[in-house]
């Protein structure tokens, strides 16, 4: 199983999601957008 990571941008900040898909990801970016929070298992690189 290959390791995988996505950068998503959130205003000015952009997010690296590791161990999950795309999908997955946008998912959880918007929750997080959702709800002021910063998205769980990401790391903020910007």
């Amino acid at each position: 199983m290959q390791e995988k990571a996505f950068n998503f941008t959130q205003g000015t900040a952009i997010y690296k999601f590791p161990h999950t898909s795309q999908v997955e990801s946008i998912a959880v970016l918007e929750l997080a957008a959702a709800h002021d929070a910063m998205p769980a298992g990401a790391q903020q690189v910007l």
